[in-house]
């Protein structure tokens, strides 16, 4: 009896194995998120489900668990688990915070109810923390399926030693479709050490600063927006340094139109450093002014003024980050470099088409589900007056 039953349970077993593409997915700098605002982090997750679900049974994916703040899911084929993630990935770059790492592999699982098992399974999961923020990490099974497709393009990154797998697994990043490419230094000999060297802890980030609300100050209403939204452009690409805490969007947001003083401001976020800055639009022309403040001593550090075409604001935006970064003698690491590389600095933008991506974000952090209607169509939009460069705006 003991022996008909464990064959039932070795066929049972063999009924449920079958070969599929594995997808993990996890959010950069999330415990630190969780750290700085609780609110914010579990808004972020039930954003991501919202948002994300749909995709993934659009490429007739399987949304097999979540994680905390990461993903498993579950494809019936390579190709269709790589356009997911890509279409996952564009659709990202335009959520604050929702910054993936996501990695892919091909191979044999055993599914139960609720979860599926198995070395691939394992595989899957190590390998995705060789992904860079924003992109495709893959192994060597997905590699074939791209190669007979022309428009994907991938890069070796490395073999690295998978905790709990004993075989060698060769690692790729998918660089095609507008997503990053790892730094050079990552790749091949530094691959491990690099990683470990990364991981910056809170306890060790030696520097922090908040960027308060802009002030709108060319007296209309309807450009309150745009200072807003160069508010949060700011914390997004200071938030991709290492080794640099930023206070969040809706924390640093009480302090709009706030009488306390600079010292009272960074004692109650806990900061070295505050930026206040402010903006006038006339025309087709903003002017941007910009003061950090060593926020402890209620010192100022370095004050500019930058004043350029509504076209080339996205030049600001990376001059400003730029500028912040020397001011407090932040060391950027060659992966902080590549992120900030990374930005549409160097891109015009029809202005009309940024002015309704700013609309569109700013109705979007009020989380409701008629505020996010609005924003999805502002952001509609703004793709549609310029599909060059709106898309990739984060």
């Amino acid at each position: 009896m003991v022996f008909n039953k464990e064959m039932r349970q070795e066929k049972s077993n063999q009924d449920n194995r079958k070969l599929a593409a594995i997808v993990f997915t996890d959010i950069a700098g999330f415990t630190e998120l969780t750290s700085k605002n609780e609110d914010d982090a579990l808004e972020l997750v039930e954003y991501q489900r919202n948002v994300l679900k749909p995709i993934v049974e659009k490429y007739q994916g399987v949304w097999l668990k979540e994680m905390g703040d990461g993903l498993l899911l579950i494809f019936g084929t390579a190709i269709s688990a790589v356009s997911c993630c890509i279409e996952i990935q564009k659709i990202s770059k335009r959520v604050e915070g929702l910054n993936l790492r996501i990695s892919i592999h091909v191979g044999e699982i055993l599914e139960t109810e609720n979860d599926v098992y198995g070395d691939d399974v394992n595989i899957a999961s190590r390998i995705e923390k060789y992904s860079p923020i924003g992109g495709i990490a893959i192994s060597e099974s997905v590699q074939p399926s791209l190669q007979r497709t022309p428009e994907y393009e991938t890069i070796f990154i490395g073999n690295p030693k998978l905790k709990g797998v004993s075989r060698d697994i060769k690692v790729f990043a998918i660089t095609s479709h507008n997503l990053p490419k790892p730094a050079s230094k990552y790749i091949e000999d530094n691959l491990i050490q690099s990683e470990v060297l990364s991981q910056v802890s809170i306890d060790e980030a030696q520097n922090s600063i908040a960027i308060l609300p802009f002030l709108n100050i060319s007296g209309k209403d309807e450009d309150e927006f745009f200072a807003d939204g160069m508010t949060d452009a700011i914390i997004t690409n200071l938030s991709k340094i290492n080794g640099l805490r930023v206070i969040s969007r809706t924390s640093a947001m009480h302090y709009k139109n706030t009488e306390k003083k600079v010292p009272e401001i960074a004692h109650e976020l806990n900061v070295n450093y505050l930026v206040e800055g402010s903006i006038i639009i006339y025309m087709d022309e903003v002017q941007i002014s910009v003061n950090l403040l060593d926020a402890k001593m209620d010192k100022q550090i370095w004050s500019n003024t930058y004043k350029r075409d509504l076209q080339n604001v996205l030049s600001i935006l990376k001059d400003v980050s730029m500028a912040i970064i020397d001011g407090i003698e932040s060391n950027l690491t060659p992966q902080d470099k590549l992120r900030l590389e990374q930005t549409d600095a160097n891109k015009t933008i029809k202005p009309e088409a940024y002015k309704l991506y700013l609309m569109g974000r700013q109705s979007r952090q009020r989380k409701d589900l008629e505020s996010m209607n609005r924003a999805q169509v502002y952001l509609q939009k703004s793709i549609e007056l310029d599909p060059q460069t709106c898309p990739n705006l984060r």
